[in-house]
């Protein structure tokens, strides 16, 4: 797990977000990581 994933989960517990909001706040952000990663992104 990377510095800024443990952070940001880290920081969703600490506010009180849902187990499943974290799952899907973080699968967003892999999500959005990974379209800046290919062609389409540019």
């Amino acid at each position: 797990m990377t510095e800024l994933r443990r952070r940001m989960i880290q920081d969703l517990q600490l506010h009180g977000y849902a187990e499943r909001t974290q799952h899907c706040y973080v699968s967003a952000v892999k999500n959005l990581a990974a379209f800046f990663r290919t062609d389409e992104g540019t």
